[in-house]
This record gives C-alpha cells, sequence and structure tokens, in this order.
C-alpha cells in the first residue's frame, strides 16, 4: 500500500517541529549572547508554529485522527514552553479528544501527561492530578480487575526499553508523586502519603513489567489497598522514594507515614553507588568501604 504523499507531508512537518524542541532544549547550551537567543527562539517558534499548522490542515483535509492528534498535541507543547498555558490546554485538549475518538491510547497518555504539567505549571493542583491519574492508569492499570496497560504496543519501534522507560514513563509517577508530596507536607494529610507511596509502588510494577515484557503481570493486585499493618509497633519501615532533585525517605510505622526529604540529588546517589561498588570489587577490607561512605555522604 503506498503512503499518500499528503500524509508523509504533514508527517515529516511534525518532525520537523520535534527537531525544533530540541534545537530550543540546546541553544542556552550553544550559544550565550542573549540576544542572539532571542532572535534563534523567535526563528525557531515561527518555523515550529507554521509546520504545525500546516500538518493540522493537511491532517484535517485527509481526516487522519492521529496526525491531527499529533499536531494539535504538539502544538500545545509550543505553547507550554512559550508559557501561553490557556492557548496549550485547549490544543492539547483538541489532541486528547482525537486520540480517543481514534483508540489511540500511547497518545492519549502523552496528551494527558502534557495537560497535567500544563494545570501544574498554573496551580490548578486538581485538575493536574486528575490528568496525571488518566494518564498513568492508561500506561499501568492501578489493579489486576482492570485492563492491562499499553506497555507491549508503547515499545515498539524502540530498541532500549530501559531508556524509553526511564525518559517516557517513570517521570510521569514521579511528577504525580511529587504533586502529593507537596500537598501532603502542607497538610500532614495522610491520604497524599498513602497516595504517594502508591504511586511509587505502580512504577516498581511498571518497571517489573518492563523487564519482563509483560504489562499484564500481576506484580500488585491491588495497589490503593496496601497496608502496612503487619508492622511491629516499634518498628518503621524505610521507603526511598528518588525525585530528580532530591531523595525522600517515607517512614512507615504501624499507622502512619511520615517523610523526611534530603538534599542529596540522584547524580550524587548515582556516584556514590558507583564509587561503592568500585571498592567491592577491588577490596576485601570492608572497614575501608564503610570509610568510603561515610566520606561520600
Amino acid at each position: 500500500m503506498i503512503t499518500p504523499p499528503s500524509y508523509l507531508t504533514a508527517s515529516d512537518l511534525i518532525s520537523l517541529s520535534l527537531l525544533m524542541f530540541q534545537a530550543l532544549k540546546q541553544l542556552p547550551c550553544e550559544v550565550h549572547d542573549i540576544n542572539i537567543q532571542r532572535l534563534i527562539k523567535a526563528d525557531i517558534y515561527k518555523i515550529t508554529s507554521q509546520s504545525l499548522n500546516k500538518a493540522m490542515e493537511i491532517a484535517k483535509d485527509i481526516r487522519n485522527k492521529r496526525l491531527y492528534s499529533n499536531a494539535n498535541g504538539y502544538y500545545g507543547r509550543l505553547f507550554e514552553i512559550g508559557k501561553q498555558f490557556d492557548q496549550s490546554v485547549k490544543y492539547t485538549r483538541i489532541a486528547i479528544a482525537h486520540a480517543q475518538e481514534a483508540d489511540l491510547p500511547e497518545l492519549s497518555y502523552l496528551w494527558q501527561w502534557q495537560l497535567a504539567r500544563v494545570f501544574n505549571k498554573r496551580g490548578r493542583i486538581e485538575e493536574a492530578v486528575k490528568s496525571y491519574q488518566t494518564a498513568t492508569s492508561i500506561i499501568s492499570p492501578r489493579s489486576i480487575t482492570e485492563s492491562c496497560g499499553i506497555l507491549k504496543e508503547f515499545y515498539m519501534g524502540y530498541k532500549d526499553r530501559k531508556e524509553v522507560f526511564s525518559q517516557k514513563i517513570k517521570p510521569l509517577f514521579l511528577e504525580l508523586a511529587k504533586i502529593k508530596m507537596d500537598e501532603a507536607l502542607k497538610s500532614e494529610d495522610q491520604n497524599d502519603l498513602h497516595i504517594v507511596r502508591n504511586t511509587i509502588e505502580r512504577v516498581k510494577s511498571s518497571e517489573l513489567q518492563n523487564f519482563y515484557q509483560d504489562e499484564c503481570l500481576p506484580v500488585i493486585s491491588n495497589s490503593d489497598n496496601l497496608h502496612y499493618t503487619a508492622i511491629d509497633e516499634y518498628t518503621a519501615v524505610i521507603y526511598p522514594i528518588f525525585f530528580p532533585e532530591n531523595l525522600t525517605y517515607m517512614l512507615i510505622f504501624q499507622d502512619s507515614i511520615q517523610m523526611l526529604t534530603t538534599t542529596v540529588n540522584v547524580n550524587k546517589i548515582n556516584h556514590l553507588v558507583k564509587t561503592l561498588n568500585q571498592d567491592i570489587l577491588e577490596s576485601s577490607d570492608y572497614s575501608d568501604i564503610t570509610d568510603v561512605y561515610k566520606k561520600s555522604i
């Protein structure tokens, strides 16, 4: 079957917009003069806007909902980058609607995530949480009573499953957990802390599903009903959560959860783990390894 030239044109225009997004990310590293940066940004915005508008026109003419959803979704992302959040919400919602009509969950998850980010930036936390939860449910169901997620279909076309998970799935769950954690620290609401814990459990579940390449693997039968009633009265479970900017500990007691946040970021933790691992391989004296650990933290 020959793909119509108009479809290829729209697809190429959307691909061009993705290259423009990447150029925007790299611009501060490549160009240090602020005035030149502004000029280049203006050109990039113009090219991206024109490309996506033309892609929308073509997608509408040929009635291709996938293309139309992508063009609107990335147009919403352009407005998100430009901090024009109302416009971003408008086009992102159009993208979601067409993804749902065409039964494209791999796009629905992406645009629900984008909508959640925009709501979060606007301080519309309740709406952000709702969109985050919708997106995470598309990727990984909350319990075995729900249909399987889309991990298998999602990974099609990607060689490195681990990299895809760390870049396109795990951050979604961590962003939701971070919002609920911030709410919990303000309100001291135990329910929010339970949501944080359950969200991280779903990250682990999705990671195991990714490892075994089985999105229906019932790793956690019902994460919303996880309880720790078996914990001894004088015991606590230390539950680390690795956010990009810091390491947070949840202390789970028999009847409550407490939160502790450190200033140690993921990069420092990774460096420490690599150092300790190397020392373990090279040394038989574990007292030396203990000294390395103490100096590193």
